[in-house]
């Protein structure tokens, strides 16, 4: 069964024995559930400053003929690298098609009607530009960093990181914002430390190993 919003909520609910339905203070409309749900959201976006690496993924955009521009992907995160293919043949930054700031870019169109195989590209709000005009329909092939589309918010709602891999850190970092900014209670919520250090070591760890090819000799 999938990890929701609401199931890990009531999971740190039950491990704080705390009641979800329970008010928390007299006549506040906010219950501990949805303090707890707030506090999982929180742990969501203090991970994903570090730990953004552990979601990559190939996909690819378009842009088409006589245009420069084309939108990203709705769970973009972070570009890694980006190459594209055209009549057969297959150009990245080897092949001369490297990034430049947006702002440099912009500068270079100062002939809109000029087209070509594209050697420059830029992110801006989300869209993927590129210099020249694109002489032909063009895929891009990008590798980047991919992230929620949304933040969970109603208790069926999930997100990448209820995997299997980073769930128990979320529900620790989640538990530790609890204690500290709804209980008040920051001496429970620094006992937390040790296992959240250990599980992200873990996770460097494993993500270390994960990059190590093996070379077969004979």
């Amino acid at each position: 069964m999938a990890t929701t919003l609401g199931s890990l909520a009531i999971q740190i609910l039950n491990d704080t024995n705390r009641d979800a339905g329970a008010f928390l203070n007299p006549g506040n409309p906010q219950t501990y559930q949805d303090a707890v749900q707030n506090a999982i959201v929180t742990a969501i976006k203090y991970l994903e400053y570090d730990y953004y690496w552990l979601f990559k993924k190939l996909n690819t955009i378009t842009i088409l003929q006589n245009s420069n521009v084309t939108a990203l992907p709705v769970d973009f995160g972070m570009l890694i690298n980006a190459g594209y293919s055209l009549n057969g043949g297959l150009y990245n930054q080897r092949q001369g098609f490297l990034p430049m700031p947006y702002d440099e870019l912009t500068s270079l169109f100062w002939n809109t009607s000029s087209t070509g195989y594209p050697t420059k590209y830029s992110i801006l709000a989300n869209n993927f530009y590129v210099f020249p005009y694109c002489s032909a329909n063009t895929v891009f092939n990008l590798t980047y960093y991919y992230k929620d589309v949304t933040y969970p918010v109603n208790p069926e709602d999930t997100s990448i990181w209820f995997n299997d891999l980073t769930v128990d850190l979320v529900r620790m970092i989640a538990m530790q914002r609890f204690y500290k900014d709804t209980l008040q209670t920051p001496e429970i919520a620094d006992t937390y430390d040790k296992d959240i250090a250990m599980f992200q070591a873990g996770l460097m760890r494993q993500n270390n190993n994960r990059q190590v090819s093996n070379v077969m000799s004979i």
